[in-house]
């Protein structure tokens, strides 16, 4: 069964299906900004999934236009003991897989877009979840490169932040 989900039924189904999550939880999406962890349950924190895996497009210039926050992604693999963290260029899908449903949304993993942004989803349950894992297992994650250093992303983000001040300032 599907179903079309829109704007605070979006952010609503991914605190339910985090809650619930105990085997999976895959997520892509290009950007990852500030506080995106608050979009997820915060008891998912306390028992994450056995199997977490995100995929995020990291590069320079997504963490100096700020899509790509490096201490957000921090605080995931602090609090996600376990979780695998891969960068991918190649995708502008956002996937939110909890165990036997998906999410396949315009929202990306930024506390802006579920909490204040027009967007919109379709909740996926049933067979066509697995043909959804296996697009993202095999056309997103195997094709995904391990995480940079962070160091490098943070140093380049307080950068970015620091030119954006002055720039607003003035």
């Amino acid at each position: 069964m599907n179903q079309l989900l829109r704007k605070t039924e979006l952010y609503e189904t991914v605190l339910q299906k985090s809650l619930c999550a105990k085997e999976i939880l895959w997520v892509c999406s290009p950007s990852l900004g500030s506080g995106a962890h608050r979009v997820f349950s915060q008891e998912i924190l306390k028992n994450p999934p056995a199997d977490t895996r995100f995929i995020f497009r990291v590069n320079d210039f997504a963490v100096k236009e700020g899509k790509f926050n490096p201490y957000e992604m921090q605080y995931l693999m602090e609090h996600f003991k376990g979780a695998k963290i891969k960068s991918n260029e190649n995708f502008n899908s956002n996937i939110y897989i909890f165990d036997n449903s998906a999410l396949l949304t315009s929202a990306t993993l930024t506390e802006e877009a579920f909490e204040n942004n027009s967007e919109v989803g379709v909740l996926i349950e049933g067979s066509d979840v697995e043909e959804l894992r296996s697009f993202f297992n095999e056309s997103l994650w195997n094709t995904s490169k391990p995480m940079g250093e962070l160091k490098k992303y943070k140093n380049m983000w307080n950068l970015a932040q620091k030119s954006s001040k002055k720039v607003n300032l003035k």
